[in-house]
């Protein structure tokens, strides 16, 4: 489906809806960094779009199927829901398409990660189906060498590894403890990573389960105000 069009996603949950019965996992995955202002149909900022929207919808529609399993949704967050380039992750209520201000792509998506985690953080206390946070680390993905000159990358990689990079097959572990465990439901909501890397803060944070450094990412306040906003935008796409 494409993940941009809220037409798309309610087309597609419609009918796996139809065609299954059980769904033990929904990962929320995908993620863009378009360096260029781009919109979707409806003139929303792609990155919101894709990266935040997307997984709000999917998720509302896909939770019926997720009860009658024991399901659970995991959310692909980032160490830029705190900051990026020197960008502290906020939500900017008053122009989160960037009809207003300047775009800046690391700002976008900064923004966007911190909305999944406001997300999980209201889903947890209104939705029975657990939800959890990952943040995989630094992994050696296409966005990698996009921003980096390809001569360079082979000669620079043993360095940024020994900053933080890590494969992808290392990256998927935090994925699969969330969705595998059988211990953690207690803890939907949460933030789970094996070694988050968090700018302007000296040392890993180390362990599965770990508070944010961005204390805007745990302000129920705030993700009570996303949750509006968002149902609002989404009202004509959301299941009956």
């Amino acid at each position: 489906m494409d993940l941009s069009e809220p037409y798309a996603i309610c087309n597609w949950a419609k009918y796996f809806s139809s065609e299954q019965t059980k769904l033990h996992g929904l990962i929320n995955n995908a993620g863009i960094i378009p360096h260029t202002q781009q919109f979707n149909s409806l003139q929303w900022e792609l990155q919101w779009s894709v990266n935040y929207l997307a997984p709000w919808l999917l998720s509302s529609w896909l939770k019926p199927l997720l009860s009658l399993s024991d399901g659970r949704v995991i959310h692909i967050s980032s160490s830029a829901h705190h900051s990026v380039f020197g960008r502290k992750a906020t939500i900017n209520f008053d122009d989160l398409h960037f009809n207003e201000q300047p775009y800046n792509a690391w700002t976008a998506y900064g923004q966007s990660k911190l909305a999944l985690n406001l997300h999980a953080l209201r889903w947890s206390t209104v939705h029975p189906v657990p939800i959890f946070l990952v943040h995989p680390g630094w992994v050696d993905t296409t966005i990698f060498p996009s921003r980096v000159p390809k001569v360079l990358h082979s000669l620079m990689k043993p360095l940024l590894r020994h900053k933080g990079l890590c494969t992808i097959d290392e990256g998927c572990q935090p994925i699969l403890y969330t969705l595998l465990s059988l211990d953690i439901h207690s803890h939907s909501g949460r933030l789970f990573n094996q070694f988050g890397y968090y700018e302007g803060i000296s040392k890993p944070m180390v362990g599965w389960m770990t508070q944010s450094p961005n204390p805007l990412a745990e302000d129920n306040i705030a993700a009570q105000q996303l949750w509006q906003r968002t149902q609002l935008d989404l009202e004509p796409f959301l299941p009956n």
